[in-house]
């Protein structure tokens, strides 16, 4: 009896994948092609409104070299915002609530460290793929490590402090367009 249980499971558990997986294709279909999505393009409502993304860093490190005097930071950087081109009604798709979406398929902030210690290495984050829910709020968490100069002043070594700063920003929307809140 438990063997013809396991089984019935195995079989219901398979079927029930290949539903998900054609429901996860219909709609990255519906999203990204029917709809002629672009990722050039913010995902502003209207013209004149403003991408508003709530920005937030869990640091997993920092270290300093006092004698370059190199910030180093490595961070996963938590990005959300609303795309409404993104949405949809998760009965048309087998009530699919989210779907994950590789991050060359949608609009991101290009996010950048403006003050990089290394200002040719524009691209600090790994190629991680985003969460996009049936609302068309996109959360983006991403690994980051960057270099940023820190002047400091050892005055009063060994009880000194340094404030070091990153200064961070979209590279090719400005504040009308894009809004980073913490």
């Amino acid at each position: 009896l438990s063997t013809v249980t396991l089984c019935f499971l195995f079989v219901f558990s398979v079927a029930g994948e290949d539903n998900w997986v054609e429901n996860t294709y219909k709609l990255h279909k519906e999203l990204m092609s029917n709809r002629g999505y672009t990722y050039k393009a913010n995902p502003q409502p209207e013209q004149n409104h403003t991408t508003h993304v709530m920005l937030d860093l869990l640091v997993r490190s920092i270290s300093i070299d006092d004698k370059t005097q190199i910030l180093t930071l490595n961070a996963w950087v938590l990005q959300y915002w609303k795309d409404h081109r993104l949405k949809w009604d998760p009965k048309d798709f087998g009530n699919l609530h989210e779907t994950w979406l590789p991050f060359y398929y949608f609009w991101n902030p290009k996010l950048m460290v403006y003050n990089s210690a290394f200002p040719t290495q524009t691209f600090h984050y790994g190629y991680t793929p985003a969460v996009v829910y049936h609302t068309g709020m996109v959360q983006w968490v991403t690994p980051m490590t960057t270099k940023t100069e820190c002047a400091m002043d050892l005055t009063y070594w060994p009880y000194d402090t340094q404030d070091c700063y990153i200064v961070m920003g979209s590279w090719t929307d400005h504040g009308f367009q894009v809004d980073f809140h913490p």
